[in-house]
């Protein structure tokens, strides 16, 4: 078998990019909406202890979104590079985690059925999620928001339709 088709699959660029993007509108909603608020008291004798104290509150506030904000970006990143499929000659193998790595091991021979997934920002940034049943653990494995969906799942009919007759018994076909 050539070694091309052997494949890495890990999230699209773009899911991050959207997700880092949600991230930044949530704070920076969340930042204004506080702001706003704050604006609206009076801010006439600056000497005042409540203002002196709003401001450290406004302050306080703009900090602990900020941390927030860091918390919630690296924990995407994190998550985005530390899972991955992996598809070779037989099997599809599904990695993740950081701290304790989980690895998933399924066989192309008992992988029934196919789906390819793909919502409207799905279609214009060319990413999408492959759903594959597997009759004999009785359940669906999905390949999320991965970047060219449709050529992931040609892969598998093609690696599938190479193992030997006598490892397969099942029939894959795309919904």
């Amino acid at each position: 078998m050539p070694k091309s088709t052997k494949k890495i699959i890990k999230q699209s660029i773009w899911v991050l990019c959207l997700q880092l993007i949600g991230i930044e509108l949530i704070i920076l909603f969340l930042y204004l909406s506080l702001r706003t608020a704050v604006i609206f008291l009076d801010y006439t004798d600056i000497s005042s202890p409540v203002i002196l104290q709003l401001k450290i509150s406004e302050a306080a506030i703009f900090i602990i979104l900020s941390v927030i904000q860091a918390i919630l970006i690296m924990t995407a990143v994190i998550s985005w590079t530390n899972e991955s499929f992996l598809i070779h000659k037989n099997t599809l193998t599904h990695k993740r985690g950081l701290v304790t790595l989980k690895e998933d091991v399924y066989y192309l021979n008992n992988i029934q059925d196919l789906q390819i997934r793909q919502g409207f920002l799905s279609r214009l940034f060319n990413f999408g999620s492959v759903k594959f049943f597997s009759p004999d653990i009785g359940r669906k494995i999905t390949i999320m928001n991965v970047p060219n969906p449709k050529e992931i799942g040609d892969l598998v009919i093609k690696l599938k339709s190479e193992i030997p007759p006598s490892q397969t018994d099942n029939i894959l076909r795309m919904n």
